[in-house]
């Protein structure tokens, strides 16, 4: 019998990961995905933005900062160094600038000071929306929490 093979359909993290995996076990593989080979990665990827001459990167994919241990496994299992994931807490942790007038920037994540200014601002602009915010933020907070192995 002739090596096996396999095609994985997406290459978005899982896709990567998998077919990573096949290889290693010997499986020739065959990985397709829709969108350029820079697109590799699916919702782990960074966006690169230019503006008032300087050069600013933002990664669009919070699976890494919300499931770490996945992504270290991960990489384990394909004979990479998971050790190379270092993750520290930013304070605040996201900011959301806004060019019409509002409010800006809001801060998430932060101490003390930054969470009272984000009530503020917030109330300023719709009255009842920080208190919505929490609400949110405590339902997927323990939507993450039912959904971990």
């Amino acid at each position: 019998a002739g090596k096996q093979s396999a095609v994985v359909v997406g290459g978005g993290v899982g896709g990567l990961v998998t077919a990573a995996r096949l290889a290693r076990a010997g499986v020739q593989v065959t990985l397709l995905e829709q969108n350029s080979r820079e697109c590799a990665g699916g919702r782990l990827a960074t966006e690169t933005l230019f503006a008032q001459g300087r050069e600013f990167r933002f990664e669009t994919g919070p699976s890494l900062l919300l499931l770490p241990n996945v992504y270290r496994e991960a990489l384990r299992s394909i004979g990479a160094d998971a050790t190379s994931i270092r993750l520290a807490r930013v304070r605040p942790s996201y900011a959301v600038h806004f060019s019409d007038g509002l409010p800006s920037p809001l801060l998430l994540g932060g101490g003390r000071a930054e969470e009272a200014s984000l009530r503020e601002a917030m109330e300023q602009v719709e009255r009842g929306s920080y208190v919505q915010l929490r609400a949110y933020m405590r339902s997927a907070r323990a939507n993450l929490r039912a959904g971990l192995p």
